[in-house]
């Protein structure tokens, strides 16, 4: 009977035993078929797709530039500035939805130009520089993994800076003289620009404002004609 009562109280215990090692598990079972499964954050993207929008985005936006520069002389400034603005703006929203989803797209996921796409929608959402700066923020990463364009960042760089009323750094942001010469808006340390600027992968600012005074000497050959200009403005090169 005394044996009988020892096996018994050996079942028991192990019966216990096995009752503690189980609770912990089937607590841990119980927990994790409540939480819902973390869906990864690219799943509903389909990243052709948005290569494809990234591009026609990109393709309105340089038409509205262009139709500015073709009919200024005959619509009204405030009618054509209304209509890029209302496309910039239509372009940044769908922009900040992609960035809220992914981040900066770099090259890895929507290639090279659909990278550069994004990025130029970006340079043009100037009634947000706030979400300009965030782009700008998470650019950078992407430029030290070599998964977007340095050149790129150097533009959006000086663009949040002029945006910031801040002297830009890398000389791409310009306006122009009275003469027509063009000319890069506040720059800090000017002195130093050129070394700067091929460390980022620019050429010369000079070589970059003889570029863009050329095509505007294309764009608007009549304006100059009127001006007695034969040929583009041009700054001399340094060795």
């Amino acid at each position: 009977m005394e044996n009988y009562g020892v096996c018994i109280y050996d079942k028991c215990r192990k019966l216990i035993l096995m009752k503690n090692l189980l609770i912990p598990f089937i607590l841990i079972f119980l927990f994790s078929c409540g939480q819902k499964p973390q869906k990864e954050e690219t799943s509903s993207y389909n990243f052709a797709e948005l290569q494809k929008e990234l591009a026609e985005m990109a393709k309105v936006d340089q038409e509205v530039q262009m139709n500015i520069l073709q009919n200024m002389d005959v619509v009204p400034e405030e009618i054509l500035a209304h209509k890029r603005d209302s496309v910039f703006k239509a372009n940044g929203e769908r922009c900040k939805e992609i960035f809220s989803s992914l981040g900066f797209p770099g090259i890895d996921r929507v290639g090279e130009k659909g990278a550069k796409n994004f990025w130029l929608l970006v340079q043009h959402c100037d009634y947000d520089p706030a979400f300009q700066k965030n782009v700008l923020e998470a650019m950078k990463g992407e430029v030290e993994q070599e998964n977007a364009s340095s050149e790129d960042y150097a533009y959006l760089y000086d663009r949040v800076r002029v945006n910031a009323g801040e002297k830009q750094w890398y000389g791409t942001q310009l306006t122009h003289a009275e003469n027509m010469w063009a000319i890069p808006k506040p720059l800090a340390d000017s002195l130093s620009v050129n070394p700067r600027r091929e460390a980022i992968g620019l050429e010369s600012i000079e070589a970059y404002l003889n570029g863009y005074m050329e095509m505007h000497f294309e764009m608007n050959q009549a304006y100059y004609k009127s001006i007695g200009a034969t040929e583009a403005f041009a700054y001399e090169l340094l060795e």
